[in-house]
């Protein structure tokens, strides 16, 4: 038996949302849907004491600088997430900075991002979502967990007609499957990753 060594494989990176279907599908006219891959850039999970008004502002004092929204997870839980690579020193000053009101789980690897838009996107998102994505019901800056299909997501919604699902990376091609069939009826502009 041969041995091989770290410095005979390769790893590769390569985005979770590659080769999945895209361009101008469904329904002709225009498109009631615009289905986005994300930068895979850092996702940060932020845990605190649930009610600490402290922590809460220092989460959100994080997001600022670093040019995102927070996004409300769960009592005391936010994610942070944006469009480039954050380096792993970065996001150890950046827990130093934080602790012990708050520590970080790194899910920049392990989690997607795909933006849902478009004037039929909560029809669309309703089929997939057992949730009252009205924007009354859930509004500008909400975002909770729930099931996208048979996964758990996250989604958030950014304005009138678009929203944010955070999913893990395994279930991500899966997903955009999902949120493709779910388009087609009000026509969809689907845009994999860069």
């Amino acid at each position: 038996m041969s041995e091989v060594s770290q410095m005979d494989v390769a790893i590769l990176s390569r985005p979770a949302l590659a080769g999945v279907k895209t361009g101008r599908l469904g329904a002709s006219g225009a498109a009631g849907i615009r289905l986005e891959a994300l930068p895979e850039g850092f996702l940060l999970h932020l845990l605190a004491k649930p009610g600490d008004g402290a922590a809460a502002g220092k989460a959100e004092a994080l997001a600022s600088r670093l040019g995102t929204v927070l996004r409300k997870t769960a009592p005391g839980q936010w994610y942070v997430a944006g469009g480039r690579e954050m380096p792993a020193a970065e996001v150890r000053t950046i827990e130093a900075e934080l602790l012990p009101a708050i520590a970080i789980s790194d899910q920049s690897h392990g989690r997607v991002r795909i933006g849902a838009s478009g004037p039929a996107v909560e029809s669309m998102l309703a089929k997939l979502m057992a949730a009252d994505l009205s924007l009354k019901a859930f509004p500008e800056g909400h975002g909770t967990t729930l099931f996208a299909g048979h996964v758990a997501a996250h989604a958030q919604r950014f304005s009138a007609d678009r929203f944010e699902i955070t999913i893990l990376r395994g279930f991500a091609a899966d997903l955009w499957g999902s949120l493709i069939e779910a388009s087609l009826e009000f026509g969809v502009e689907a845009t994999g990753p860069a």
